[in-house]
């Protein structure tokens, strides 16, 4: 894993974290170098330690997947996942801005897309992704004449727009964001006050065992302590000690 620009042997810890008090609800040990499948696996054990029927959960771009957003959804989960920015080819710098995928208005009525140029954009074929989703793709053939082509697209049959078929799912969450920003915003003083306790603070920066299967254990006695302190911060020795003592 990337560990300030140096790869190195890693895990990747992937946590819950309650939002009101900072406390660990569940976590995960992985050797997946990427968060992306990892949202709804987390948030799903989260519920139901919780023993909710349904859970808000926010994280950052790196955990944008949409397969994983659509069961997040399908597990009465709302999700404010930041949306990573479109990637751009770094031979051609193409499209420009002004010609990324969210500049095109897509019309439910008339199943078409509008390009920047005001050209409409119709359904030619679907096509079916390794991951399982169904992508309808839209063209126009006014691409070969179009004075700005070389700024939207270097493709010989000019622009292709790629829409799931679950869209609505990405739609859904660009409305959250937008009327929600303050969520989004939050999360790292949630996630990082963990992490920022125990490596920066507790100066626990390394792993001391190796395995997985051992580095388990040593991640879940981190995690009870880190949890047995935070409790304590809380509400103080003798009412966790009063509390743990009920029946």
């Amino acid at each position: 894993m990337k560990n300030e620009r140096r790869i190195e042997p890693a895990y990747s810890v992937q946590t819950a974290v309650d939002a009101q008090h900072s406390l660990v609800v569940d976590y995960e040990l992985t050797q997946d170098a990427a968060d992306n499948n990892h949202l709804s696996v987390i948030a799903q054990q989260a519920k139901t330690m919780l023993n909710k029927e349904e859970l808000t959960v926010c994280a950052d771009a790196g955990y944008y997947d949409t397969v994983d957003l659509k069961t997040c959804e399908d597990h009465k989960i709302t999700a404010y996942v930041s949306i990573p920015q479109q990637k751009v080819s770094k031979k051609t710098n193409t499209p420009t801005p002004e010609y990324y995928h969210d500049k095109f208005t897509y019309d439910p009525l008339t199943d078409t897309y509008d390009c920047p140029q005001g050209q409409t954009m119709h359904y030619h074929r679907t096509v079916k992704k390794p991951d399982g989703r169904r992508m309808r793709i839209y063209h126009t053939g006014a691409c070969q004449q179009c004075a700005v082509r070389s700024v939207c697209t270097t493709a010989k049959k000019g622009r292709s727009i790629y829409r799931w078929e679950e869209q609505a799912v990405l739609d859904r969450l660009k409305q959250r964001l937008a009327h929600a920003p303050q969520i989004a915003s939050r999360r790292k003083a949630i996630i990082e006050h963990v992490f920022g306790t125990v490596k920066k603070i507790w100066g626990y920066g390394a792993l001391l065992l190796r395995g997985i299967n051992t580095v388990r254990s040593e991640i879940a006695l981190m995690m009870l302590t880190y949890n047995i302190r935070r409790a304590v911060n809380i509400v103080g020795v003798s009412a966790l000690i009063q509390y743990l003592r009920t029946p």
